[in-house]
C-alpha cells in the first residue's frame, strides 16, 4: 500500500468455513465514502490493481475528491482505505479560462494522473500517472492551453506533446 492511503488493518484473516475462492480478498473502489458506484477491482492472486473507469459526472460540482477502497475476505470486512484529498480540474468555458485562475493550476512538484482522449472518444483515452519530481520540468505551475512533453527520466521514454 503506497505511501498515500491511510487507515487501514494490515492484517490477515482468516474464514473459518469458507472456500479457498471465499476466503480470497476482494476489493472495491469508489469516489467518496457512498456504497453506490463501487466498482469491485480484479485482484487476481496480484499485490495490486486498476480501476479505468472512475470518473465524476458533469453535474457534480465538487471540487476535491478522496478514493474509498474496501477489502473483504470471505463475509468479513478487512478494511477501508481512503486516498488523499484529489483536486478536480476540468475544462472550463472559454470566459472562466484565465492564468490568473488558480482552479486551472498544477504547482509543481504535485502528483498528477493526467489522461487525454481522441475526439471525445472514451475507447481512445490513454492515460498516465507521474509520481515525484522527474515531472518538475520548471518552477511554476502547468496552466491550460500550455504544452507539455512527459517524459521518463530513467528511461527517457516519452510521449507525444500535450497541450493542457
Amino acid at each position: 500500500m503506497g505511501s498515500r492511503w491511510k487507515g487501514g488493518k494490515n492484517e490477515q484473516r482468516e474464514c473459518d468455513g469458507c472456500s479457498e475462492q471465499e476466503s480470497q480478498p476482494s476489493a472495491f473502489i469508489g469516489i467518496g465514502h457512498h456504497d453506490q458506484g463501487m466498482q469491485q477491482l480484479n485482484l487476481e492472486g496480484k499485490n495490486y490493481c486498476t480501476a479505468k473507469t472512475l470518473d465524476i459526472s458533469d453535474s457534480d460540482k465538487r471540487k476535491h475528491f478522496m478514493l474509498s477502497v474496501k477489502m473483504f475476505s470471505g463475509n468479513s470486512d478487512i478494511s477501508v482505505f481512503l486516498s488523499e484529498w484529489i483536486k478536480v480540474i476540468s475544462k472550463l468555458s472559454k470566459k472562466k479560462q484565465s492564468l490568473k485562475n488558480a482552479d486551472l493550476c498544477i504547482a509543481s512538484g504535485t502528483k498528477v494522473a493526467l489522461f487525454n482522449r481522441l475526439q471525445s472518444r472514451t475507447g481512445s483515452t490513454r492515460y498516465l500517472h507521474i509520481e515525484g519530481e522527474e515531472f518538475a520540468g520548471r518552477d511554476g505551475s502547468i496552466h491550460y492551453g500550455q504544452i507539455v512533453r512527459l517524459e521518463r527520466s530513467d528511461t527517457g521514454m516519452a510521449f507525444s506533446r500535450l497541450i493542457i
